[in-house]
């Protein structure tokens, strides 16, 4: 993978058919405000991230989790000339 690339790459195992593990690295804002239908987990390894979510916004950085119900309006996006690397797991 070269530096400057966005990457997505989701993963899931058959013993575990209700999880769904999504390993993402972006650059550049990617998501508007948007819902999942599960619950969501994200792990940042990498960079910070601006994080909306009940009308508030937090910086999240490596370490930090972020905790998203289903159907909870949320966005997340890298911090300008920063990449943001995480990982996120569905269920």
């Amino acid at each position: 993978m070269q530096r400057d690339q966005d990457k997505v790459t989701f993963v899931r195992d058959p013993d575990l058919p209700q999880i769904e593990a999504r390993f993402s690295r972006y650059r550049q804002q990617v998501f508007r405000r948007y819902t999942h239908d599960t619950y969501a987990v994200s792990l940042v390894q990498q960079g910070v991230t601006d994080f909306w979510r009940n009308g508030e916004t937090v910086a999240i950085g490596p370490g930090d989790i972020a905790l998203i119900n289903p159907e909870q309006v949320h966005a997340c996006n890298p911090r300008p000339g920063q990449a943001l690397t995480y990982r996120l797991f569905f269920h």
